[in-house]
Protein backbone atom coordinates (compact mmCIF):
# COMPACT_ATOMS: atom_id res chain seq x y z
CA UNK A 1 0.00 0.00 0.00
CA UNK A 2 1.70 3.18 -1.19
CA UNK A 3 1.61 6.38 0.83
CA UNK A 4 0.31 8.34 -2.17
CA UNK A 5 -2.45 5.85 -3.00
CA UNK A 6 -6.12 6.60 -2.35
CA UNK A 7 -6.43 3.42 -0.29
CA UNK A 8 -3.70 4.48 2.11
CA UNK A 9 -4.99 8.04 2.52
CA UNK A 10 -8.47 6.72 3.36
CA UNK A 11 -7.00 4.18 5.80
CA UNK A 12 -4.83 6.81 7.48
CA UNK A 13 -7.77 9.22 7.85
CA UNK A 14 -9.75 6.50 9.64
CA UNK A 15 -6.77 5.52 11.80
CA UNK A 16 -6.09 9.15 12.72
CA UNK A 17 -9.75 9.67 13.72
CA UNK A 18 -9.83 6.56 15.92
CA UNK A 19 -6.37 7.30 17.30
CA UNK A 20 -7.42 10.61 18.85
CA UNK A 21 -11.02 9.55 19.59
CA UNK A 22 -9.99 6.46 21.60
CA UNK A 23 -6.63 7.22 23.26
CA UNK A 24 -6.76 4.18 25.56
CA UNK A 25 -7.01 1.85 22.55
CA UNK A 26 -4.29 3.40 20.40
CA UNK A 27 -2.07 0.33 20.50
CA UNK A 28 -4.94 -1.79 19.18
CA UNK A 29 -5.77 0.78 16.51
CA UNK A 30 -2.21 0.97 15.22
CA UNK A 31 -1.62 -2.76 15.62
CA UNK A 32 -4.65 -3.55 13.45
CA UNK A 33 -3.70 -0.85 10.93
CA UNK A 34 -0.22 -2.32 10.62
CA UNK A 35 -1.67 -5.77 9.92
CA UNK A 36 -3.94 -4.33 7.24
CA UNK A 37 -1.16 -2.24 5.72
CA UNK A 38 1.24 -5.17 5.40
CA UNK A 39 -1.42 -7.75 4.46
CA UNK A 40 -1.78 -5.96 1.12
CA UNK A 41 1.65 -7.39 0.18
CA UNK A 42 0.35 -10.92 0.75
CA UNK A 43 -0.89 -13.04 3.63
CA UNK A 44 2.16 -15.29 3.45
CA UNK A 45 4.47 -12.31 3.86
CA UNK A 46 2.36 -11.08 6.79
CA UNK A 47 2.53 -14.50 8.46
CA UNK A 48 6.33 -14.52 8.07
CA UNK A 49 6.61 -11.00 9.52
CA UNK A 50 4.41 -11.91 12.49
CA UNK A 51 6.45 -15.07 13.07
CA UNK A 52 9.84 -13.30 13.19
CA UNK A 53 8.31 -10.59 15.41
CA UNK A 54 7.06 -13.13 17.97
CA UNK A 55 10.37 -15.04 17.67
CA UNK A 56 12.37 -11.89 18.46
CA UNK A 57 10.00 -10.85 21.26
CA UNK A 58 10.47 -14.20 23.00
CA UNK A 59 14.21 -14.25 22.27
CA UNK A 60 14.82 -10.86 23.87
CA UNK A 61 12.86 -11.83 26.96
CA UNK A 62 15.09 -14.89 27.30
CA UNK A 63 18.19 -12.75 26.77
CA UNK A 64 17.11 -10.36 29.50
CA UNK A 65 16.52 -13.22 31.93
CA UNK A 66 20.29 -13.68 32.01
CA UNK A 67 20.20 -17.45 31.57
CA UNK A 68 22.39 -18.54 28.66
CA UNK A 69 22.39 -14.95 27.46
CA UNK A 70 24.99 -15.42 24.74
CA UNK A 71 23.22 -18.48 23.41
CA UNK A 72 19.85 -16.74 23.08
CA UNK A 73 21.52 -13.67 21.57
CA UNK A 74 23.13 -15.90 18.94
CA UNK A 75 19.84 -17.71 18.27
CA UNK A 76 17.76 -14.52 17.99
CA UNK A 77 20.16 -12.54 15.84
CA UNK A 78 21.06 -15.63 13.83
CA UNK A 79 17.42 -16.45 13.20
CA UNK A 80 16.73 -12.99 11.84
CA UNK A 81 19.85 -13.05 9.67
CA UNK A 82 18.92 -16.50 8.33
CA UNK A 83 15.45 -15.25 7.44
CA UNK A 84 16.95 -12.29 5.55
CA UNK A 85 19.64 -14.41 3.87
CA UNK A 86 17.21 -17.10 2.75
CA UNK A 87 14.79 -14.76 1.04
CA UNK A 88 17.26 -12.19 -0.25
CA UNK A 89 20.53 -14.01 -0.95
CA UNK A 90 19.74 -17.68 -1.66
CA UNK A 91 19.87 -17.36 -5.44
CA UNK A 92 22.87 -15.01 -5.34
CA UNK A 93 24.89 -17.36 -3.11
CA UNK A 94 23.99 -20.47 -5.11
CA UNK A 95 24.89 -18.79 -8.39
CA UNK A 96 28.23 -17.67 -6.92
CA UNK A 97 28.87 -21.24 -5.72
CA UNK A 98 27.92 -22.63 -9.14
CA UNK A 99 30.32 -20.24 -10.84
CA UNK A 100 33.13 -21.16 -8.45
CA UNK A 101 32.56 -24.91 -8.58
CA UNK A 102 31.67 -24.99 -12.27
CA UNK A 103 28.60 -27.17 -11.69
CA UNK A 104 24.84 -26.67 -11.91
CA UNK A 105 23.26 -26.73 -8.44
CA UNK A 106 19.80 -25.24 -9.03
CA UNK A 107 17.48 -25.99 -11.95
CA UNK A 108 15.43 -23.24 -13.55
CA UNK A 109 12.18 -24.64 -12.14
CA UNK A 110 13.58 -25.03 -8.61
CA UNK A 111 11.59 -23.43 -5.78
CA UNK A 112 14.67 -21.35 -4.92
CA UNK A 113 14.35 -19.55 -8.25
CA UNK A 114 10.76 -18.62 -7.35
CA UNK A 115 11.46 -17.11 -3.93
CA UNK A 116 9.65 -13.78 -3.55
CA UNK A 117 11.42 -11.12 -1.50
CA UNK A 118 9.12 -9.98 1.34
CA UNK A 119 8.52 -6.24 1.19
CA UNK A 120 10.53 -4.29 3.75
CA UNK A 121 12.43 -7.35 5.03
CA UNK A 122 15.80 -5.57 5.01
CA UNK A 123 14.49 -2.70 7.09
CA UNK A 124 12.51 -4.66 9.68
CA UNK A 125 15.31 -7.23 10.03
CA UNK A 126 17.86 -4.54 10.86
CA UNK A 127 15.45 -2.98 13.33
CA UNK A 128 14.86 -6.34 15.02
CA UNK A 129 18.60 -7.01 15.23
CA UNK A 130 19.34 -3.56 16.67
CA UNK A 131 16.63 -4.02 19.29
CA UNK A 132 17.94 -7.49 20.23
CA UNK A 133 21.55 -6.34 20.57
CA UNK A 134 20.53 -3.27 22.58
CA UNK A 135 18.61 -5.50 25.02
CA UNK A 136 21.64 -7.78 25.33
CA UNK A 137 23.92 -4.79 25.96
CA UNK A 138 21.57 -3.51 28.65
CA UNK A 139 20.81 -0.29 26.79
CA UNK A 140 17.05 -0.89 26.91
CA UNK A 141 14.75 -3.28 28.79
CA UNK A 142 12.96 -5.98 26.83
CA UNK A 143 9.39 -4.98 25.97
CA UNK A 144 6.77 -6.66 28.15
CA UNK A 145 3.85 -6.25 25.75
CA UNK A 146 3.74 -8.18 22.48
CA UNK A 147 1.20 -5.67 21.16
CA UNK A 148 3.52 -2.73 21.89
CA UNK A 149 6.42 -4.63 20.34
CA UNK A 150 4.37 -5.32 17.22
CA UNK A 151 3.47 -1.63 16.89
CA UNK A 152 7.12 -0.67 17.44
CA UNK A 153 8.46 -2.95 14.71
CA UNK A 154 5.59 -2.71 12.23
CA UNK A 155 4.35 0.88 12.39
CA UNK A 156 3.22 1.53 8.82
CA UNK A 157 4.88 4.95 8.73
CA UNK A 158 8.40 3.49 8.60
CA UNK A 159 7.86 -0.22 7.93
CA UNK A 160 8.62 -0.58 4.23
CA UNK A 161 11.64 1.69 3.66
CA UNK A 162 12.67 3.14 7.00
CA UNK A 163 13.85 5.09 8.81
CA UNK A 164 15.34 2.29 10.91
CA UNK A 165 14.18 3.17 14.42
CA UNK A 166 16.04 2.16 17.60
CA UNK A 167 14.33 0.85 20.69
CA UNK A 168 15.81 3.54 22.94
CA UNK A 169 14.35 6.39 20.91
CA UNK A 170 11.08 4.87 19.72
CA UNK A 171 9.84 2.27 22.21
CA UNK A 172 9.13 4.87 24.93
CA UNK A 173 6.95 6.74 22.43
CA UNK A 174 4.98 3.57 21.71
CA UNK A 175 4.55 2.70 25.37
CA UNK A 176 3.50 6.25 26.22
CA UNK A 177 1.25 6.97 23.25
CA UNK A 178 -1.95 6.82 25.34
CA UNK A 179 -0.93 10.17 26.85
CA UNK A 180 -0.24 11.90 23.52
CA UNK A 181 -2.48 14.88 22.93
CA UNK A 182 -3.47 16.40 19.63
CA UNK A 183 -1.30 19.46 18.99
CA UNK A 184 -1.98 21.67 16.02
CA UNK A 185 1.70 22.56 15.72
CA UNK A 186 2.72 18.90 15.31
CA UNK A 187 -0.15 18.26 12.91
CA UNK A 188 0.94 21.20 10.75
CA UNK A 189 4.51 19.92 10.75
CA UNK A 190 3.23 16.50 9.77
CA UNK A 191 1.22 17.86 6.86
CA UNK A 192 4.23 19.89 5.71
CA UNK A 193 6.63 16.93 5.74
CA UNK A 194 4.08 14.63 4.10
CA UNK A 195 3.35 17.24 1.43
CA UNK A 196 7.06 17.84 0.80
CA UNK A 197 7.65 14.11 0.37
CA UNK A 198 4.63 13.78 -1.91
CA UNK A 199 5.93 16.65 -4.06
CA UNK A 200 9.40 15.08 -4.33
CA UNK A 201 7.96 11.70 -5.25
CA UNK A 202 5.35 12.77 -7.80
CA UNK A 203 6.84 15.90 -9.27
CA UNK A 204 10.54 15.06 -9.26
CA UNK A 205 11.39 11.36 -8.79
CA UNK A 206 8.58 10.03 -10.99
CA UNK A 207 9.29 12.73 -13.59
CA UNK A 208 12.96 11.71 -13.73
CA UNK A 209 12.29 7.95 -13.83
CA UNK A 210 11.39 7.63 -17.55
CA UNK A 211 14.22 9.97 -18.56
CA UNK A 212 16.80 7.94 -16.63
CA UNK A 213 15.32 4.65 -17.81
CA UNK A 214 15.48 5.85 -21.41
CA UNK A 215 19.13 6.84 -21.12
CA UNK A 216 20.25 3.72 -19.27
CA UNK A 217 18.29 1.50 -21.69
CA UNK A 218 21.00 2.33 -24.23
CA UNK A 219 23.52 0.50 -22.07
CA UNK A 220 27.03 0.64 -23.45
CA UNK A 221 25.76 2.56 -26.50
CA UNK A 222 25.52 5.71 -24.36
CA UNK A 223 27.77 8.59 -25.30
CA UNK A 224 30.05 10.18 -22.70
CA UNK A 225 27.60 13.06 -22.30
CA UNK A 226 24.63 10.71 -21.88
CA UNK A 227 26.51 8.62 -19.32
CA UNK A 228 27.23 11.70 -17.22
CA UNK A 229 23.80 13.38 -17.53
CA UNK A 230 21.92 10.10 -17.08
CA UNK A 231 23.88 9.46 -13.89
CA UNK A 232 23.39 13.06 -12.69
CA UNK A 233 19.64 12.63 -13.08
CA UNK A 234 19.65 9.19 -11.48
CA UNK A 235 21.52 10.66 -8.50
CA UNK A 236 18.56 12.97 -7.94
CA UNK A 237 15.95 10.38 -8.83
CA UNK A 238 17.13 8.00 -6.11
CA UNK A 239 17.61 10.84 -3.60
CA UNK A 240 14.20 12.39 -4.19
CA UNK A 241 12.47 9.02 -4.25
CA UNK A 242 14.03 7.73 -1.04
CA UNK A 243 13.96 11.02 0.86
CA UNK A 244 10.32 11.42 -0.25
CA UNK A 245 9.35 8.19 1.51
CA UNK A 246 11.34 9.09 4.62
CA UNK A 247 9.82 12.59 4.81
CA UNK A 248 6.30 11.29 4.27
CA UNK A 249 7.00 8.81 7.09
CA UNK A 250 8.23 11.68 9.25
CA UNK A 251 5.02 13.57 8.49
CA UNK A 252 2.81 10.62 9.39
CA UNK A 253 4.68 10.31 12.67
CA UNK A 254 4.17 13.98 13.55
CA UNK A 255 0.44 13.69 12.83
CA UNK A 256 0.32 10.78 15.29
CA UNK A 257 2.26 12.82 17.84
CA UNK A 258 5.44 10.74 17.40
CA UNK A 259 8.92 11.67 16.25
CA UNK A 260 10.67 9.53 13.67
CA UNK A 261 14.28 10.03 12.64
CA UNK A 262 15.18 12.36 9.78
CA UNK A 263 16.97 10.19 7.23
CA UNK A 264 18.41 12.75 4.77
CA UNK A 265 20.09 16.11 5.24
CA UNK A 266 21.05 17.48 1.81
CA UNK A 267 23.72 14.84 1.09
CA UNK A 268 24.94 16.34 -2.19
CA UNK A 269 26.47 19.33 -0.45
CA UNK A 270 28.87 17.00 1.39
CA UNK A 271 32.53 17.93 1.17
CA UNK A 272 33.96 14.49 1.91
CA UNK A 273 32.95 10.80 2.20
CA UNK A 274 32.65 10.94 6.00
CA UNK A 275 30.21 13.85 5.82
CA UNK A 276 28.21 12.10 3.11
CA UNK A 277 27.26 9.27 5.46
CA UNK A 278 26.06 11.72 8.11
CA UNK A 279 23.65 13.11 5.51
CA UNK A 280 22.63 10.11 3.38
CA UNK A 281 20.39 7.34 4.76
CA UNK A 282 21.43 8.41 8.25
CA UNK A 283 19.69 5.62 10.16
CA UNK A 284 21.34 2.91 8.05
CA UNK A 285 24.74 4.61 8.31
CA UNK A 286 24.51 4.77 12.10
CA UNK A 287 23.28 1.14 12.18
CA UNK A 288 26.31 -0.03 10.18
CA UNK A 289 28.58 1.97 12.50
CA UNK A 290 27.08 0.65 15.75
CA UNK A 291 26.40 -2.99 14.83
CA UNK A 292 29.10 -3.76 12.25
CA UNK A 293 32.02 -1.30 12.27
CA UNK A 294 32.42 -0.93 16.04
CA UNK A 295 31.98 -4.67 16.83
CA UNK A 296 34.65 -5.39 14.18
CA UNK A 297 37.01 -3.24 16.25
CA UNK A 298 36.29 0.22 14.89
CA UNK A 299 39.39 2.39 15.09
CA UNK A 300 40.71 0.74 18.27
CA UNK A 301 43.19 -1.69 16.70
CA UNK A 302 45.52 0.42 14.58
CA UNK A 303 45.27 2.11 11.21
CA UNK A 304 45.42 -0.97 8.98
CA UNK A 305 42.66 -2.70 10.94
CA UNK A 306 40.62 0.53 10.97
CA UNK A 307 40.84 0.78 7.19
CA UNK A 308 39.85 -2.87 6.78
CA UNK A 309 36.90 -2.42 9.17
CA UNK A 310 35.70 0.62 7.21
CA UNK A 311 35.97 -1.21 3.92
CA UNK A 312 34.25 -4.37 5.17
CA UNK A 313 31.42 -2.44 6.84
CA UNK A 314 30.70 -0.46 3.67
CA UNK A 315 30.95 -3.59 1.50
CA UNK A 316 28.35 -5.29 3.69
CA UNK A 317 26.23 -2.15 3.41
CA UNK A 318 26.36 -2.55 -0.36
CA UNK A 319 25.32 -6.21 -0.08
CA UNK A 320 22.39 -5.14 2.13
CA UNK A 321 21.11 -3.04 -0.78
CA UNK A 322 20.83 -5.99 -3.10
CA UNK A 323 21.99 -9.50 -4.01
CA UNK A 324 24.21 -8.44 -6.90
CA UNK A 325 27.92 -7.91 -7.46
CA UNK A 326 27.20 -4.36 -8.60
CA UNK A 327 25.80 -3.53 -5.15
CA UNK A 328 28.71 -5.26 -3.43
CA UNK A 329 31.19 -3.22 -5.47
CA UNK A 330 29.19 -0.05 -4.84
CA UNK A 331 29.63 -0.59 -1.10
CA UNK A 332 33.29 -1.54 -1.49
CA UNK A 333 33.86 1.57 -3.60
CA UNK A 334 32.45 3.80 -0.85
CA UNK A 335 34.63 1.99 1.65
CA UNK A 336 37.68 2.86 -0.46
CA UNK A 337 36.52 6.48 -0.63
CA UNK A 338 36.40 6.63 3.17
CA UNK A 339 39.89 5.12 3.42
CA UNK A 340 41.25 7.42 0.70
CA UNK A 341 39.85 10.47 2.44
CA UNK A 342 41.58 9.55 5.68
CA UNK A 343 44.86 9.17 3.80
CA UNK A 344 44.74 12.45 1.85
CA UNK A 345 42.88 14.72 4.28
CA UNK A 346 45.90 16.23 6.01
CA UNK A 347 48.13 16.52 2.90
CA UNK A 348 45.35 18.28 0.99
CA UNK A 349 44.76 20.68 3.87
CA UNK A 350 48.48 21.43 4.03
CA UNK A 351 48.61 22.20 0.30
CA UNK A 352 45.52 24.41 0.50
CA UNK A 353 46.99 26.31 3.46
CA UNK A 354 50.33 26.75 1.70
CA UNK A 355 48.60 28.14 -1.39
CA UNK A 356 46.31 30.33 0.78
CA UNK A 357 43.22 29.08 -1.02
CA UNK A 358 40.10 30.88 0.37
CA UNK A 359 37.69 28.81 2.42
CA UNK A 360 34.80 29.37 0.00
CA UNK A 361 36.87 28.05 -2.91
CA UNK A 362 37.88 24.99 -0.88
CA UNK A 363 34.22 24.25 -0.13
CA UNK A 364 33.15 24.59 -3.78
CA UNK A 365 35.96 22.36 -5.04
CA UNK A 366 35.35 19.77 -2.31
CA UNK A 367 31.58 19.63 -2.96
CA UNK A 368 32.13 19.42 -6.72
CA UNK A 369 34.65 16.59 -6.39
CA UNK A 370 32.61 14.68 -3.83
CA UNK A 371 29.41 14.83 -5.90
CA UNK A 372 31.18 13.44 -8.95
CA UNK A 373 32.79 10.65 -6.92
CA UNK A 374 29.32 9.76 -5.65
CA UNK A 375 28.00 9.75 -9.22
CA UNK A 376 30.66 7.25 -10.28
CA UNK A 377 29.36 5.01 -7.53
CA UNK A 378 25.79 5.49 -8.74
CA UNK A 379 26.74 3.90 -12.06
CA UNK A 380 27.46 0.67 -10.18
CA UNK A 381 24.14 1.04 -8.36
CA UNK A 382 22.04 1.68 -11.50
CA UNK A 383 23.69 -0.34 -14.28
CA UNK A 384 22.08 -3.66 -15.24
CA UNK A 385 25.30 -5.61 -14.79
CA UNK A 386 28.93 -5.23 -13.86
CA UNK A 387 30.24 -5.25 -17.44
CA UNK A 388 27.96 -2.37 -18.41
CA UNK A 389 28.91 -0.41 -15.29
CA UNK A 390 32.65 -0.75 -15.99
CA UNK A 391 32.26 0.33 -19.62
CA UNK A 392 30.16 3.34 -18.65
CA UNK A 393 32.67 4.46 -16.03
CA UNK A 394 35.40 4.06 -18.65
CA UNK A 395 33.45 6.31 -21.01
CA UNK A 396 32.81 8.89 -18.28
CA UNK A 397 36.55 9.02 -17.59
CA UNK A 398 37.11 10.13 -21.21
CA UNK A 399 35.62 13.58 -20.64
CA UNK A 400 37.35 14.94 -23.75
CA UNK A 401 34.84 12.88 -25.77
CA UNK A 402 31.98 14.90 -24.29
CA UNK A 403 29.65 16.37 -26.94
CA UNK A 404 26.99 18.88 -25.91
CA UNK A 405 24.07 17.71 -28.02
CA UNK A 406 20.60 19.22 -27.57
CA UNK A 407 19.56 16.23 -25.47
CA UNK A 408 22.62 16.46 -23.24
CA UNK A 409 22.13 20.23 -22.80
CA UNK A 410 18.45 19.77 -21.86
CA UNK A 411 19.38 17.18 -19.27
CA UNK A 412 22.12 19.42 -17.89
CA UNK A 413 19.54 22.21 -17.44
CA UNK A 414 17.26 19.82 -15.54
CA UNK A 415 20.22 18.77 -13.39
CA UNK A 416 21.11 22.42 -12.68
CA UNK A 417 17.53 23.14 -11.58
CA UNK A 418 17.55 20.06 -9.34
CA UNK A 419 20.82 21.02 -7.70
CA UNK A 420 19.55 24.56 -7.11
CA UNK A 421 16.44 23.09 -5.46
CA UNK A 422 18.71 20.88 -3.34
CA UNK A 423 20.76 23.85 -2.13
CA UNK A 424 17.68 26.00 -1.46
CA UNK A 425 16.13 23.13 0.49
CA UNK A 426 19.25 22.96 2.64
CA UNK A 427 19.02 26.64 3.59
CA UNK A 428 15.25 26.42 4.06
CA UNK A 429 15.62 23.51 6.50
CA UNK A 430 18.42 25.31 8.30
CA UNK A 431 16.11 28.29 8.86
CA UNK A 432 13.00 26.17 9.32
CA UNK A 433 11.83 27.59 12.67
CA UNK A 434 12.29 31.16 11.50
CA UNK A 435 10.42 30.55 8.24
CA UNK A 436 7.63 28.76 10.12
CA UNK A 437 7.21 31.79 12.38
CA UNK A 438 7.14 34.19 9.43
CA UNK A 439 4.57 32.08 7.61
CA UNK A 440 2.11 31.94 10.50
CA UNK A 441 2.72 35.43 11.95
CA UNK A 442 3.21 37.54 8.86
CA UNK A 443 1.04 35.84 6.22
CA UNK A 444 -2.73 36.47 6.67
CA UNK A 445 -4.94 33.44 7.22
CA UNK A 446 -6.93 33.90 3.96
CA UNK A 447 -3.69 33.93 1.95
CA UNK A 448 -2.44 30.79 3.70
CA UNK A 449 -5.79 29.10 3.05
CA UNK A 450 -5.61 29.87 -0.67
CA UNK A 451 -2.03 28.56 -0.76
CA UNK A 452 -3.05 25.34 0.98
CA UNK A 453 -6.00 24.84 -1.36
CA UNK A 454 -3.83 25.49 -4.43
CA UNK A 455 -1.17 23.04 -3.22
CA UNK A 456 -3.79 20.37 -2.49
CA UNK A 457 -5.44 20.84 -5.88
CA UNK A 458 -2.07 20.73 -7.60
CA UNK A 459 -1.11 17.45 -5.96
CA UNK A 460 -4.56 15.90 -6.54
CA UNK A 461 -4.37 16.68 -10.26
CA UNK A 462 -0.85 15.34 -10.68
CA UNK A 463 -1.27 12.26 -8.46
CA UNK A 464 -4.52 11.10 -10.04
CA UNK A 465 -4.02 7.53 -11.21
CA UNK A 466 -0.28 7.68 -10.49
CA UNK A 467 0.98 5.14 -7.95
CA UNK A 468 4.59 4.41 -8.87
CA UNK A 469 6.36 2.33 -6.25
CA UNK A 470 9.39 3.59 -4.33
CA UNK A 471 12.86 2.51 -5.49
CA UNK A 472 13.88 1.23 -2.05
CA UNK A 473 10.90 -1.14 -1.86
CA UNK A 474 13.07 -3.63 -3.77
CA UNK A 475 15.66 -3.66 -0.97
Amino acid sequence: MLFHSTEFLVMFAIVLFLYYLLPRYRAYTLGAANVLFYAVTGWGMLALFLAVTVFTFIGTRLIESGRRKRFWLFVTVGGNLFNLAFFKYSVFLLEALEHTAGIRLVSEDSFVQNIVLPVGISFYTFQLIAYTVDVARGYIPACRSLLHFWVFISLFAHLIAGPIMRGKEFMPQIEGMASIRFRLYNFRRGVFWFGLGLFKKIMIADYLAPIVDGIYAKGTMMSTGEAWTGTYLFAFQVLMDFSAYSEMALGLGYMLGMKLALNFKSPYISQNPSELWTRWHITLSSWIRDYVYIPLGGNRKGKIRTYFNLWLAMTLSGLWHGASWTFVLWGAYHGLLLIGYRLVKKPLQAVADKLSIPKAARVVVAVFAMFHLVCIGWVLFRADNLETAVLLIYKMAHVWHLRLTDSVLNHLLIFAALYLFHVLEYFAMKKGSKLYGIWFRKIPFPVRSVAYAAAALFLIVFTRGVENTFIYFQF
